[in-house]
């Protein structure tokens, strides 16, 4: 989510993008690992799901898709 806010921060900061709409960005995570990705892939999954009603208006819907390369064929 970091990430994702410096990038528009950076860009609205440069005058690139004034009065058109930010460009959507998908985060990706590429995973090199041997072990199963256990981290989370978004910020609601960290937080209590008893508070999420309350909270969703302040909460990003922000994820990210994760790539593990283990997982592909190496025929690829």
């Amino acid at each position: 989510m970091t990430y994702v806010n410096l990038l528009y921060q950076d860009l609205m900061a440069s005058g690139q993008y004034k009065e058109k709409p930010l460009p959507q960005v998908q985060p990706l995570v590429v995973y090199t690992g041997k072990w199963l990705w256990k981290a989370f892939l978004s910020v609601t999954e960290m937080l209590d799901p008893d508070k999420l009603p309350e909270m969703d208006q302040y909460i990003s819907g922000l994820s990210y898709r994760l790539l593990e390369v283990w997982k592909i064929p190496d025929k690829y």
